[in-house]
């Protein structure tokens, strides 16, 4: 072989020796393939950290790792694929995996994860030995430790103590003790008095409190004879205890062996009795409710709660409309004061074509150019319930322009002359039937019978126990509640319907009734069908706060000109109504404002004589 080697000539021995370098770079690379994909499952994965792991419900679990070694021993890290099911939030058992693999070969291992309940409410956490302990100036002071108890475990390590206690210095301080488990953690206070001098004082209780304080004393002198309180007894304890229930300068003598009398001075301004005062206001905007409170303290506001939720401002926002809570306002002192939260609704501004608008801090109103022949006015009272009034004529019984009405109401001084909205409401003018109200059915009016009138809360006619000729009206009313509502009557004869439909105006507490037919607009749904043409007057309610009134101004020579009662709902409907209600139309249409001057204004009024008059004023 050898000899035909050397038989090659230069060219081909170059050849075989380029055949033989590439032959052996081929195995090389083949043995490296091997020790590197092959072999992987030589390596050997070791888990850091515990595994099983314990893991506390809503902590987060934090990947401690791992470390791996090849064949070789040689550490060889970040080459391993993590996948982990942990969810912290939920109790159960979880597992986290750890794989090195390839085309040949995969090595895996995997820790176990437990999430388990937070324990730390089930733990007994206490002191050894005195809650308050006093120790003489440059004394050492001895820990005396404290006690974990619990059956889910030792947790006496999960305890830190921080304590600050300088015995070269007199003083009060806290020895702090804080087991903490997982995220949780709570803690447990030990005071340490440190007395020098010729005497020493403190106050058992230096934080805010709604409690009596004690004053602690003790005496510090070798000579010591006795104490003088300040009831003036003479007290010969060297350590005693002076209870005090009020805030106030308390003067205490000590007194030696040799009749030297020295009088010291103890503030106490750390105890506060009295509960927050103040109010909430509320208000409710694209579905949200805002609170802001405006309470006081002596000791200082801690916190307020609303739906157990706690709040360190005193605006917050609730992503949800509460018309009426209560926010717990709780001081520094510990006591608590419920304040009642009534919303209210956010005024709709106008918008910039608009006849008049009016605001004031308790009505706000805005007349707008809607259309032709008709004009929409947007009205929000602060209490609509107190704001919204029902006047009728000056003599019962008989019937007044809607002007002549409202002057009454003005001069009578019904309310504070700002800011009103008027507009006519009923056509209820029927028999007296034995009351006060006389009977009236002029023949140009063909109304029906309505049993039941209340009038600033006082029942003007009541025909509910005996039958009349006729029940076809409705009639409504506002609730304490602040919202609108229909009460509909059976037939005349239909006694015990009345009666019930009565006990539920009064249960209501309904302070003025009012009617005509029918209801348009329930639950933001039409209710009527009703096609003619005429001149209408309807109101409708947005929310608590905020009513609209729809006012046809044409003549009545104009009544083909006018709403239908459908067109008026599906117009209340789309002016997002809840509940609307027609009222007298034809020439009974009648609307009159005012603002901050004597004047009074119009955009519709007729001469014709009617019951009564509805109306909004400021409160």
């Amino acid at each position: 072989m050898i000899n035909k080697i050397k038989e090659m000539d230069i060219f081909s021995k170059i050849i075989l020796v380029l055949v033989i370098i590439s032959i052996l770079l081929i195995l090389l690379n083949g043995y490296k393939f091997y020790r590197k994909k092959v072999m992987v499952s030589t390596y050997n994965i070791i888990i850091l950290g515990d595994n099983p792991m314990t893991v506390y419900q809503d902590d987060e679990y934090v990947e401690v790792g791992y470390k791996a070694y090849n064949y070789q021993n040689k550490e060889m890290n970040d080459i391993a694929k993590i996948t982990s099911n942990v969810n912290s939030e939920v109790v159960g058992k979880y597992e986290v995996e750890y794989e090195i693999s390839n085309l040949f070969k995969k090595n895996k291992v995997v820790r176990e994860v437990n999430v388990v309940e937070n324990p730390l409410e089930d733990v007994s956490f206490t002191l050894k030995g005195e809650s308050v302990i006093k120790i003489d100036q440059n004394t050492k002071y001895k820990e005396a430790g404290y006690n974990v108890v619990s059956d889910k475990g030792n947790f006496t390590k999960n305890v830190t103590i921080t304590n600050n206690v300088d015995v070269t210095k007199v003083g009060v301080y806290d020895v702090i003790y804080t087991l903490k488990i997982g995220n949780k953690e709570k803690s447990i206070k030990r005071i340490v008095n440190v007395i020098g001098d010729k005497y020493s004082t403190s106050l058992d209780i230096e934080d805010w409190t709604n409690t009596d304080v004690k004053i602690l004393l003790k005496n510090q002198l070798k000579d010591f004879d006795y104490f003088i309180n300040p009831n003036n007894i003479k007290v010969y304890d060297e350590y005693f205890e002076f209870m005090v229930d009020k805030n106030d300068s308390y003067t205490f003598h000590i007194v030696d062996k040799d009749g030297i009398d020295e009088e010291f001075t103890i503030e106490v301004n750390n105890i506060d009795k009295e509960k927050p005062i103040g109010f909430c206001n509320a208000v409710i905007k694209d579905g949200k409710t805002t609170y802001t409170i405006d309470a006081l303290d002596t000791s200082g506001i801690k916190k307020y709660a609303i739906n157990k939720i706690n709040y360190n401002d005193n605006s917050f926002v609730i992503d949800k409309i509460e018309e009426e809570n209560k926010v717990s306002v709780y001081d520094n002192a510990g006591n608590i004061t419920k304040l009642s939260c009534v919303a209210e609704y956010e005024y709709i501004s106008p918008y910039n074509d608009y006849k008049y608008k009016y605001e004031s801090n308790t009505l706000k109103y805005w007349i707008e150019n809607a259309g032709e022949y008709y004009k929409t006015t947007h009205v929000w009272v602060k209490d609509p319930y107190n704001q919204m009034k029902v006047a009728i004529p000056p003599k019962i019984g008989s019937l007044y322009t809607a002007k002549g009405i409202l002057n009454n109401e003005i001069k009578n001084k019904k309310y504070e002359e700002k800011g009103m909205v008027a507009i006519n409401a009923s056509a209820i003018v029927g028999g007296g039937f034995g009351t006060e109200f006389e009977k009236l059915k002029p023949s140009w009016i063909g109304t029906a019978e309505i049993p039941l009138i209340i009038n600033d809360g006082k029942i003007i006619r009541d025909s509910t126990e005996i039958e009349i000729p006729d029940v076809t009206n409705t009639t409504y009313g506002i609730k304490k509640d602040g919202y609108l509502n229909f009460y509909k009557y059976g037939k005349g004869n239909d006694i015990n319907t009345n009666t019930k439909v009565k006990e539920q105006i009064i249960s209501d507490g309904i302070k003025y009734t009012y009617g005509f037919s029918p209801v348009l607009v329930w639950n933001n749904q039409t209710k009527t069908s009703a096609n003619v043409n005429n001149i209408r007057q309807g109101i409708c309610q947005i929310n608590k706060n905020n009513f609209i009134i729809v006012t046809n101004t044409n003549t009545t020579n104009e009544r083909n000109k006018g709403f239908n009662l459908k067109a008026l709902a599906e117009y209340m409907v789309k002016l997002n109504c809840k509940t609307g209600f027609n009222l007298d139309g034809g020439g009974s249409v009648n609307f009159y404002y005012k603002g901050n001057n004597e004047n009074i204004y119009t955009i519709k009024s007729s001469s014709r004589g009617l019951v009564d008059l509805l109306y909004f004023v400021e409160k």
